[in-house]
């Protein structure tokens, strides 16, 4: 009876062993998977190296690729402090994205997050970019060139013409002005940026009316200064020019250039030797400034302000109008 009794004992006590064992083999399974899920969870590191670079009327953003991401999400606002509840442009496929349709002259904020099967993971630093104006950088006019009543905006005159808005769909300008065949249309600009600070903008359109930008080239200029006062200018023809006006001398500092297709692309490196990314600004500081000298003055033709400059010399010496190299502008 004893015997049976501890038999019974020892196959009990097993039972309890073998539970206990199954108990802690599940315990250590489930914590297993857990361990296992909460790997699958982690969340993705932020993108780094974010950069935002505007352009007209968008801003180019790049960052480092993330390991495990399969897209990413673009959070953006015009003011500072972006957050995951910022708008949020999704399912951005590649380290680089191209935020179109943007105000001109406006500054947006950005953050960056990259995405996989678990989830969202953590957010960028956040960076900035200001979209340049419409025609490019340094195309703002503001104030008045000290010394003189030269100020706003001025169109160039093609054969004394004034085209509305100054767009001039003349085949013969365009070639001078080394546009690509399918350059129906440009403006050119005098604008007055500052004090002592001006621009020349040139523009190119894909349409006759000046309408689709296709190109600019924009060279500003510092250190403006008009001089003593010049006499028994001659007048010449084509344009006639006033018989009097002042020295005037400039530095050109810097260029800003913009292509987004591929002929314009092609011309802007033929022409400038400056290669563009299509639809980006590029900005240029001049190598070698150099100050230039030449005659500016002003008059009223027809009722319309007319300003006259010509290219000018690196020497100090003009006297006279040149025989060729001015131009009339007019607004």
């Amino acid at each position: 009876m004893k015997n049976i009794i501890s038999v019974l004992v020892l196959i009990c006590s097993v039972a309890v062993i073998l539970t206990s064992c199954s108990k802690d083999e599940e315990s250590t399974t489930a914590a297993a998977a857990a361990t296992a899920d909460n790997a699958t969870a982690i969340t993705l590191s932020a993108p780094t190296g974010l950069t935002a670079t505007g352009g007209v009327s968008q801003v180019a953003l790049d960052w480092t690729a993330v390991s495990g991401a399969s897209s990413y999400t673009v959070y953006w606002d015009n003011a500072t402090g972006v957050s995951s509840s910022s708008t949020a442009i999704t399912s951005v496929s590649t380290d680089s994205y191209t935020h179109t349709g943007l105000d001109n002259g406006t500054t947006y904020y950005y953050k960056v997050a990259a995405v996989d099967s678990a989830g969202t993971g953590t957010l960028s630093s956040e960076v900035n970019a200001t979209t340049v104006p419409a025609e490019g950088t340094g195309t703002t006019a503001s104030g008045t060139i000290t010394g003189s009543t030269i100020t706003g905006t001025y169109h160039t005159s093609h054969l004394g013409e004034e085209p509305v808005g100054g767009c001039v769909d003349n085949s013969t300008s365009l070639s001078n002005h080394s546009y690509p065949s399918e350059t129906k249309s440009h403006t050119k600009k005098f604008i007055v940026t500052g004090t002592s600070t001006y621009t020349v903008s040139q523009v190119g359109y894909s349409d006759s009316a000046c309408s689709t930008m296709t190109s600019y080239f924009n060279v500003m200029y510092t250190d403006v200064t008009i001089g003593s006062e010049l006499s028994s200018l001659t007048a010449g023809s084509a344009p006639a020019k006033p018989t009097t006006g002042a020295k005037f001398s400039r530095v050109d500092t810097k260029y800003a250039l913009m292509a987004n297709t591929t002929a314009t692309i092609a011309s802007h490196l033929s022409n400038y030797d400056m290669s563009v990314d299509s639809g980006v600004e590029l900005l240029v500081d001049e190598e070698n400034p150099t100050t230039k000298y030449g005659i500016a003055a002003t008059a009223t033709v027809s009722g319309s302000s007319y300003l006259y400059t010509n290219d000018g010399s690196t020497a100090d010496n003009v006297t006279d109008w040149p025989s060729f190299g001015t131009e009339s502008w007019w607004k």
